[in-house]
């Protein structure tokens, strides 16, 4: 990908043979816009974290653009690339094919306000109660600071944001909540901000409700069952390959014979064998183990 300035002509924009041309945060973007081929396992995974997080935070855009747009401000990034550079990185857990998110390592907010401490959430029969320390302890605070507050639903990714939920100095907020929704599992995050946002703090994440933490798996056995899930797919294609290469060789030598016609079941079988095959070439070998151990 190059970036292009501007030319006494113009600048650029569509697509001019594989190329695509587009401005993107005051620059001109100049990329390949070709058809990715065949991954591997690593691309696979990245591709998997990429989705992940792109699932967590598409219900949250508004409070990430809060939590993370002082940050922004003065680079041609925007909150939601910071955001998911950040979780991508630091707030997944699992390998390929099973990475997840750490719901415990979630920030949805950035900065150098400091927290309010003595955070609690409790659940209630009508929705959830919070509870924090309204006194001030920095010159930098103020009472009218406003607190936010978002609930994650883990179950069905959808989310609730309250961006102005109370004033630091109230000390407690009530979220009245329909019954499906206090009841679904769902992860509870908090955040502080100036009145003039100028600061903001960074999030504190007050647990995961009405669902259990996930217990860690061991990495050695998702490795394993990723390879056996590997194995599976390659002695399934293998397989195929010569119940489909044996059909194919048969047929051919009728048609050279003359006792068959080359028709359409012909073709298609033909062009299954080319496929197979050529998925056959991308296996990658295994070591050979003819020498004699020392």
């Amino acid at each position: 990908m190059a970036t292009l300035t501007n030319t006494v002509l113009g600048i650029p924009r569509g697509k001019i043979g594989d190329f695509v041309i587009y401005p993107l945060n005051g620059k001109t973007i100049f990329r390949r816009n070709g058809k990715p081929g065949p991954q591997n396992e690593l691309q696979m995974a990245n591709r998997q974290a990429m989705s992940v997080t792109m699932k967590l935070l598409r219900p949250m855009l508004k409070f990430i653009n809060l939590g993370y747009g002082l940050q922004a401000k003065g680079t041609d990034k925007n909150p939601h690339n910071l955001a998911t550079a950040y979780h991508k990185k630091h707030a997944l857990k699992g390998v390929y094919p099973n990475i997840r998110v750490d719901y415990s390592k979630v920030i949805l907010s950035q900065g150098d306000l400091s927290k309010i401490t003595d955070m609690q959430v409790q659940k209630t029969a009508t929705g959830l109660q919070f509870t924090w320390d309204p006194k001030l302890k920095y010159k930098a605070e103020e009472y009218d600071d406003q607190v936010m507050i978002l609930i994650y639903y883990t179950g069905t990714k959808k989310a609730d944001q309250f961006l102005n939920a109370a004033k630091r100095s109230e000390g407690a907020h009530f979220i009245e909540m329909d019954e499906e929704y206090l009841e679904s599992a769902m992860a509870v995050y908090m955040s502080l901000k100036s009145a003039d946002g100028t600061s903001i703090s960074d999030s504190t994440y007050l647990g995961l409700l009405n669902e259990k933490e996930i217990a860690e798996i061991p990495v050695e056995i998702l490795e394993m069952k990723a390879k056996k899930e590997e194995e599976k797919v390659i002695s399934d294609l293998k397989s195929r390959f010569i119940e489909v290469t044996n059909s194919y060789i048969q047929q051919l030598e009728e048609i050279k014979s003359g006792t068959r016609t080359e028709d359409k079941a012909f073709i298609r079988l033909e062009a299954e064998f080319l496929n197979l095959k050529s998925k056959m070439r991308r296996i990658p070998k295994e070591p050979d183990r003819t020498e004699p151990d020392s």
